[in-house]
Order: structure tokens, then sequence, then C-alpha cells
């Protein structure tokens, strides 16, 4: 059977929707993972594995190693502080209208080294990095307590970054 559109959207960063873009994205479709939250995740990674050794049978020791399979996934791009606003089309032909929160820190430059929350001048800090398990593992910035995004004049987190992962210019970001 000849599909008419060669891509896929899984809803949801959790380990289903992990497992799912991996089995799609395994089969031979371009897959775009999209997750609400900030980092791809879920539930299962927040939980702690009491085994000694990591054991492969349940989601717990599973969730770092999938994690780490779809974000180096070729044909798997990850969308996350993301949500959908609407489905149209018929079977076959989707199109999805997704809705993406401004990203304020690139995932692929970011080194997660820690300097730009070391000169945070808020408390609780205002950017700061995802749980171990997250992916991307890149640092986080919250709008609600970042001082810049507040309309004061604070550059103090892009000028300590040494890879130039922060912009608040996000036209001439990406």
């Amino acid at each position: 059977m000849e599909l008419a559109n060669k891509s896929c959207l899984v809803i949801g960063g959790g380990i289903a929707g992990i497992a799912s873009a991996l089995k799609v994205a395994n089969g031979g479709l371009e897959v775009y993972l999209l997750e609400k939250e900030a980092v791809v995740e879920g539930q299962a990674a927040s939980y702690c594995c009491k085994a000694v050794e990591v054991c492969t049978k349940c989601s717990v020791c599973l969730v770092p190693r999938k994690l780490n399979e779809v974000l180096s996934h070729p044909r798997i791009s990850i969308l996350t502080d993301s949500t959908v606003m609407g489905i149209t089309g018929g079977i076959g032909n989707f199109q999805a209208e997704v809705l993406q929160k401004p990203q304020y820190i690139s995932s692929r430059r970011c080194i997660a080294c820690g300097l730009c929350a070391e000169v945070c001048p808020v408390e609780p800090k205002a950017i700061y990095p995802p749980s171990p398990e997250a992916v991307p593992y890149s640092y986080i910035i919250n709008e609600s307590q970042c001082l810049r995004l507040k309309g004061e004049e604070c550059n103090l987190c892009q000028g300590a970054c040494p890879t130039d992962a922060i912009s608040f210019e996000l036209a001439s970001f990406w």
C-alpha cells in the first residue's frame, strides 16, 4: 500500500509517544514528535528504578535508552513547547496546524554547561536544566520569571553562554 504522505505526527512525548515515533520512523516514515512541555520525557522518566542494574524490562529502565534513540534518529524531528491548534484533511492527507512557543535556547547549540544559570539574578532561577533524562537536554527559560522577557534590561545569561545558544531575537536565531 502506497501512502499519500510519507510523514507522521505523533502527539505526546511520553513513553508511548516515543515508542510510536520509533516504530513509525524505523518503518521508513518521517516523524514529527510533538510535546507540549519543554522536553520529551513523560511520566515514566520521573520514577526511580530501585534495581541494581538496568533491566531493560520496565519503562523506567527503557526511557533513557529510548530517549537517546529518538534524539539521534534521522527521521524524527522533535517539536517541544508545541500544541496542535487544528487538524484538517482526510485519510492519507491530514494537515496539522501546530503552535510552538518561542525557543529562546537552541537545543542544538546548548552544551548544558550551567554558566547561564550561574549569572541569572532572580531566585528561583529563570533559567534551569531539565531533568537528567530529558530530551533535548538543554537549559529552559521560565518566561514568567525571566527579567528580559518581562521587559527589563537583562542579558546576563545570553552574555555568559559560550556557544551563543541563547537569543531573544527570535527572527535571527534559527
